[in-house]
C-alpha cells in the first residue's frame, strides 16, 4: 500500500507504531530523530505519510518540519504529517499546524485511533 515514516526517539514507540501500520498493510520506515527522518525522506521519495514525535534529541519534530520546508531537496513534499506526542501546549500545536500538520495525537494512542487517523488523512 505504501510507506509510512515513523520518527520517534523511543524504540518501543517505533516498534509499536510500526506494527500498527504494518497491520494495515503499509511498510514502516523508522528514524530515531528528525535529522535521520529527513535522510529517510530523501532516500525514499514514495513515503505516503509521516508520524512524528515533538521531543527528540539531535533534531526534534518542529525543527524537522522547519528544515523540510527550507531544504531544497524536500521543500515540495506535501504529505500528511501526524504529530504523536505527549505535548499538549497550544502554542506548539499552532506552530505545527502552520507547518502543515494534519493531526495531533496524544501518547499513548491506541491502534484504532492511529489507524482511523491514517485512513482519514489518506482518503
Amino acid at each position: 500500500m505504501g510507506k509510512i515514516l515513523i520518527v520517534d526517539d523511543s524504540r518501543t514507540i517505533r516498534t509499536m507504531i510500526s506494527s500498527y501500520v504494518e497491520k494495515d498493510g503499509f511498510e514502516a520506515i523508522t528514524a530515531e530523530n528528525g535529522k535521520e527522518g529527513i535522510e529517510k525522506i530523501i532516500e525514499n521519495n514514495d513515503i505516503l505519510m509521516i508520524i512524528l514525535d515533538v521531543n527528540m534529541p539531535v533534531m526534534g519534530g518542529i525543527e524537522m518540519l522547519e528544515t523540510l520546508r527550507k531544504d531544497k531537496r524536500t521543500w515540495s513534499i506535501n504529505i500528511p504529517i501526524i504529530m504523536l506526542t505527549t505535548e499538549q501546549n497550544p502554542r506548539l500545536m499552532q506552530k505545527a499546524r502552520n507547518f502543515g500538520i494534519k493531526a495531533w495525537l496524544i501518547k499513548p494512542a491506541t491502534y484504532d485511533h492511529i489507524s482511523d487517523t491514517i485512513t482519514h488523512l489518506l482518503a
